[in-house]
This record gives C-alpha cells, structure tokens and sequence, in this order.
C-alpha cells in the first residue's frame, strides 16, 4: 500500500519487456520510480543474491519458491533542472527504499 501523499500521482502498469514484472512511474511526468521483479528462489540464489547487480535495489518479500525485488533506475528520471520534479522524485524514491511495506497475499 502506498502512502496518502502518492494520491494520484503514481501509476503502476506492466513492463512491455517483461510480462512478469511491473513498473511504478510518477503520473505528472512517467518518470520511472522503480521495477519490481519476481524470480524463483533458484534463480535468485544463482545470480548470487543480489552482489551482481549494478543498481541499486531492495526485497520486496520472499517466499518458498519467489522473490520479488524492487529495482531502481540508474539514471535520472526527472528534469534534473526542475525543482519541484527533483523533489517529488526523491520523496517518492525514498518512501519505496525505506518506508514502504510490502506483503504476498496468498492466492
């Protein structure tokens, strides 16, 4: 669930690269907030938990047979020149790195 401050301005969809993740973007400007990711467990521990990977990142919630991670962009997703589009995004990207809890709903 995401904070009452994220109140229309967010918007999650399917990543066209890949049906078995979703993107979160900021809705003024479809600024990419994050991927979020499921992989088996097997995979996972393959790829070595997470030490290969070259931005920055966090686990959502594990399972017995998926982990979902939640990836960040590496680069700037923002006008980097306008203020109130520097700010958003920051607290948005902060509220997803720390402050957002995350469960799997049994199915």
């Amino acid at each position: 669930e995401f904070p009452d401050t994220w109140k229309n301005r967010y918007k999650v969809r399917v990543n066209p690269g890949d049906s078995s993740s979703l993107v979160i973007e900021v809705s003024e400007w479809d600024g990419t907030l994050g991927f979020i990711s499921r992989e088996t467990v097997k995979e996972w521990t393959e790829s070595g938990k997470g030490e290969l990977i070259p931005v920055p990142y966090r686990v959502l919630a594990e399972n017995s047979e998926y982990v979902y991670i939640l990836y960040f962009p590496s680069d700037a997703n923002y006008d980097v020149e306008d203020e109130e589009q520097v700010d958003t995004y920051q607290e948005m990207t902060d509220d997803l790195y720390n402050n957002i809890q995350f469960e799997i709903l049994a199915q």
